[in-house]
């Protein structure tokens, strides 16, 4: 099973997809699905960032797919009132397909991308990044929990990123994020990028030792080169 994997940073150069592909048969053969929700959204617009697969026992069927708008699926006309960017969810090997709608604790959060999401087998429980929201948590990928303590510490506490992030001018402090699970052990790292005076900026790579219940920052200023002449990927 596949999607496209874009860059998730709304660049004009980032493609958009058409939908997620499944093949059943090793990558002989490839069936391309188009929508979501019995039909009711389109995938068409948007670009898959990650997915990730459960480990769980009676849940090895089950899929999420991080879903990110595209600057040019949106110049193009290919995203329309039916296209919803953020969690996707498939219960049955990535056959069909459904929207998590998320809520924060003090109410439902508007849609935006989400750009990464993960399997932490030693904790039983996906991860995911969502634009201007944060971080959250599934035990089953289709019931998601904003974490209490969130990586960055302020930058992204309930105050600065509100249910409904147009309320303070979409200023929560991440916009994109990658997020990885250590196999076996209940270990994980994310970092993520957020806007500061118009600049995107490096908001750290952090680690937890308890499915997310804490985070500690791990310095990055050894990381001299990347192979990223615009400085190791935050452009």
């Amino acid at each position: 099973m596949s999607a496209r994997v874009e860059k998730a940073d709304n660049s004009g150069d980032s493609y958009f997809g058409l939908g997620i592909l499944r093949s059943a048969n090793a990558g002989n053969s490839w069936n391309l699905i188009l929508t979501a929700n019995s039909g009711a959204l389109s995938f068409a617009g948007l670009g898959g960032t990650r997915m990730a697969f459960s480990t769980a026992t009676g849940q090895m069927s089950t899929v999420v797919a991080a879903m990110a708008i595209s600057s040019e699926g949106i110049v193009s006309g290919a995203v329309s009132s039916n296209t919803m960017p953020g969690l996707y969810t498939s219960a049955d090997a990535g056959q069909t397909w459904n929207y998590n709608a998320l809520s924060d604790p003090s109410g439902v959060i508007d849609a935006h991308s989400a750009t990464s999401v993960s399997y932490n087998s030693a904790a039983g429980l996906f991860f995911a990044a969502v634009r201007y929201h944060g971080f959250y948590s599934s035990p089953d990928g289709v019931t998601w929990t904003r974490l209490v303590n969130q990586p960055g510490s302020s930058l992204l506490s309930t105050s600065a990123c509100p249910p409904q992030s147009t309320s303070n001018g979409q200023t929560c402090s991440i916009f994109r994020a990658e997020i990885t699970a250590v196999p076996t052990r209940n270990e994980m790292y994310v970092w993520f990028v957020y806007y500061a005076g118009g600049e995107l900026t490096d908001g750290g790579v952090w680690q937890s030792l308890n499915a997310g219940a804490s985070w500690t920052q791990i310095s990055d200023s050894g990381i001299t080169n990347c192979g990223d002449a615009l400085g190791c990927g935050i452009e």
